[in-house]
């Protein structure tokens, strides 16, 4: 850690796992470009202790925490 995000689709499952404090993370909002949002890439600063015994339970791991 930390870990950059660039898939869109990604970044807003991180969303979800910041909100349920699973993770840290630094996530900007989407921004508007020629009438598309654009997503900048999000980091993933830490995974909290919550986060750790939901990955120990679970056997499919996000890209981003593979190592961890």
């Amino acid at each position: 850690m930390p870990a950059t995000v660039c898939d869109p689709d990604e970044v807003n499952t991180l969303r979800s796992y910041l909100s349920a404090g699973l993770i840290t993370a630094d996530i900007p909002a989407a921004a508007r470009w020629e009438r598309q949002l654009v997503q900048a890439p999000a980091r993933v600063l830490s995974i909290t202790q919550e986060g750790q015994r939901t990955l120990r339970r679970h056997k499919h791991r996000a890209m981003w925490a593979v190592g961890h």
